[in-house]
């Protein structure tokens, strides 16, 4: 109700919300009835496609940028809501705004400093997370170029090893996902706690460059699996081989650039765009 009223004095439309009956408002949210019921009881659009009705519609509900006052109502209820840690997130946001450009891993550190203990362990498990997450997913990523720029896009075992960054990442990756696991239990969540330990479960302890190559592909088919989805690679006569549809791997890939989107880069773009 508060959007709509908003948007209802940001287009001028005084009656809209409550169909005060001679409004300008009003007049609109009738028609708008109208045409509904007459759309269902025909079973097809009853309005016509170059009729007023639709004209208007294209211009007050354009997936355009929205106006002053939509856009300080959307702030408001982002900003105030019952969300505690986005409260303060966004509060420190609006007092020091980052730069367009900064990355979401610079940013959570960035706002870590001078954050309370709850708002300081979700950006550390948010930080943590996705460094192991990141790691190993690029790790993965270059295992897939990097066996298709080999001759028929198909590598041995042994000669997979050789992909950029495996080996020394492998006696790293049991302390970035140890650490992963126990920021992720701090936050009391039993279910995302579970469900963190037991995805990282491959990587937990110190591991060789087989060893970690062999858990990337376990990994991966498991994953696959889950989704009732075929794996990436196919295994011809001991060689791994990647999949056609797979063959597209980018080779530009950094670790500071996190795999999945934690939202910190949108808030900031959010309130930056509703100031």
């Amino acid at each position: 109700m508060r959007l709509v009223s908003a948007w209802e004095r940001d287009f001028q439309l005084p009656g809209y919300v409550d169909g005060v009956s001679g409004s300008r408002g009003g007049k609109l949210r009738r028609e708008i009835t109208d045409a509904c019921k007459r759309t269902i009881e025909k079973g097809e659009c009853a309005v016509p496609p170059n009729g007023q009705l639709l004209r208007e519609l294209s211009d007050y509900l354009a997936p355009r940028e929205a106006r002053s006052n939509e856009r300080r109502e959307l702030r408001e209820l982002i900003t105030t809501g019952e969300h505690e840690i986005r409260n303060e997130l966004t509060a420190k946001l609006v007092a020091s705004p980052p730069s367009a450009d900064t990355t979401q891993r610079n940013l959570a550190l960035q706002l870590l400093p001078g954050s309370s203990a709850l708002t300081r362990e979700a950006l550390q498990a948010a930080i943590d997370y996705e460094d192991a997450a990141t790691a190993l997913d690029n790790t993965f990523r270059r295992f897939l170029a990097y066996t298709t720029q080999q001759h028929g896009s198909a590598i041995a075992p042994a000669n997979a090893l050789q992909t950029p960054g495996l080996a020394e990442l492998a006696p790293r990756i049991g302390d970035l996902v140890q650490r992963a696991i126990a920021s992720v239990a701090n936050l009391n969540d039993v279910g995302l706690s579970n469900d963190t330990a037991h995805g990282f479960r491959l990587f937990a302890n110190r591991l060789t460059p087989g060893e970690f190559l062999d858990a990337l592909i376990d990994r991966h088919e498991e994953v696959q699996r889950s989704k009732k989805k075929l794996s990436w690679l196919d295994r011809i006569e001991g060689d791994w081989t990647v999949r056609t549809p797979y063959r597209n791997q980018s080779e530009d890939l950094k670790d500071e650039m996190w795999a999945h989107p934690m939202r910190l880069v949108t808030l900031a773009n959010f309130l930056r765009e509703t100031a």
